[in-house]
């Protein structure tokens, strides 16, 4: 069963490398991207960062749960760190009628999030539930 997981993983990380593949070959500039192949990698990016975190969550073996805990703290501080430094910015962004918050830009963030959930959710589902260690 152990086998299977690790070919499910290189599968999904083949088909991410062959996404970012074509959004970046398809273009001569990144002036270039299609709205397509930006979400494309928008989607891609999202269900590698989830899958990372869904990593960092369900570690299997006391080995990973002491490398993790001291990787997923460091990262936790860096990634709470930065978006307290950002939240004023943010919030004058979400405040202030621009041009800059558009359908699009919440349709492409809600796709990453969407991503990044899925991304997190079959991760530790697998790790928690079908894999046998």
């Amino acid at each position: 069963m152990s086998n299977l997981g690790i070919w499910i993983g290189f599968s999904f990380a083949a088909l991410c490398v062959l996404g970012i593949l074509y959004a970046a070959l398809a273009t001569r500039t990144p002036a270039d991207v299609s709205p397509r192949q930006l979400n494309l990698v928008i989607l891609i990016a999202g269900g590698l960062v989830g899958w990372v975190v869904g990593m960092l969550i369900t570690p299997v073996s006391p080995k990973e749960q002491a490398v993790f805990s001291d990787t997923g703290r460091a990262l936790s501080t860096f990634v709470t760190g930065y978006l307290v430094a950002k939240i004023d910015r943010i919030f004058d962004i979400a405040m202030k009628k621009d041009e800059n918050v558009n359908g699009l830009f919440v349709g492409r963030l809600l796709m990453f999030v969407s991503m990044f959930a899925l991304g997190v959710l079959a991760t530790f589902v697998w790790r928690s539930y079908v894999h046998l260690s």
